[in-house]
């Protein structure tokens, strides 16, 4: 009744899958335009 699963190597696919579908890279380059946008505007920095 059990699963014969690899479940470690089940995760290590899935970070894997999941790395190449949401590649986070794109993050990195929000900064900037965000703090262009965000200047001289009032609010908590």
């Amino acid at each position: 009744m059990g699963s014969d699963r690899r479940h470690d190597i089940y995760n290590r696919s899935l970070v894997k899958r999941t790395g190449d579908i949401l590649d986070p890279s794109f993050l990195m380059g929000l900064r900037v335009p965000l703090d262009e946008n965000s200047h001289g505007k009032r609010g908590l920095k």
